[in-house]
């Protein structure tokens, strides 16, 4: 099914409903992580998860060089945060100091409760919005959306902080062209699947290429990856209790799968 034997093995151990596998800063609950099995549809907690993961794994290079945020920085943009919540809540933990910062992936939770993704390729420099739910009647919506998230990360991009990113170029991104609808990818998902793709563009190992357009594969299995990657994320303070319990787990199924 594409997983490699560890994936296997912690992806079992989930949906077992065996332990207690929780994360070190998110509240993940085990409804949340069940929620990733499927036909249901995965909470917003799993999505900010997985950024987290991915936010972490990013710092660990010495030059970041790229931001992933969580779905409530476009949602506190959109409900008219106050400038200075954006730099004290988002700013230290999700936008890493760096000099290198080549690309932005922001998750936007819409009003039909579908979601898309916007990612900014700062190099370029371009923005794509990678939306598998749109319409006619949404797009004038998402559209406005993604512009006002742009204009404060405009703003970001500005500080003191973060302008040596932009030597050679402008941080103002209303200058850098027409937000691109990416080609090649499904345009009329139902809303747990844009989630599991919303989940799957923040799980990637943070390179970006058109390839991460296209189709990501089974459903079925990238859920599995999915809930593997949560639960044996390195950040996970309880990753040594859940690897010994997922062996355990593992070794129970062998033994009633392959009985002797």
């Amino acid at each position: 099914m594409g997983l490699d034997v560890e994936a296997t093995r912690l992806a079992v151990y989930v949906y077992a409903f065996i332990g207690d596998p929780r994360h070190d800063i998110h509240d993940l609950t085990r409804d949340d992580l069940l929620s990733l099995r499927p036909r249901l549809t995965p909470s917003a907690v799993v999505v900010n998860t997985l950024a987290l993961v991915a936010s972490r794994n990013a710092r660990r290079r010495t030059n970041a060089t790229c931001w992933f945020l969580p779905s409530t920085f476009a949602a506190d943009i959109l409900r008219g945060i106050v400038w200075d919540d954006v730099h004290h809540i988002y700013q230290r933990f999700w936008m890493p100091e760096t000099t290198a910062l080549e690309h932005v992936f922001v998750p936007i939770w819409d009003v039909d409760e579908a979601w898309y993704m916007m990612i900014l390729d700062v190099r370029k420099p371009r923005v794509y919005s990678l939306d598998v739910h749109r319409t006619v009647e949404n797009m004038t919506r998402k559209e406005k959306q993604m512009t006002d998230v742009l204009r404060a990360l405009s703003l970001m991009f500005a500080t003191p902080t973060h302008i040596l990113n932009f030597t050679d170029r402008s941080p103002n991104t209303s200058g850098w062209g027409c937000i691109l609808q990416a080609s090649g990818i499904p345009e009329d998902l139902t809303r747990a699947e844009t989630a599991i793709w919303a989940c799957s563009w923040l799980s990637h190992s943070g390179g970006f290429s058109r390839n991460i357009f296209g189709l990501m594969g089974d459903e079925d299995t990238l859920r599995m990856r999915l809930a593997s990657s949560i639960v044996g994320a390195q950040c996970n303070e309880l990753r040594p209790a859940v690897d010994e319990a997922s062996q355990a787990t593992w070794q129970a199924f062998v033994r009633a799968k392959l009985p002797l």
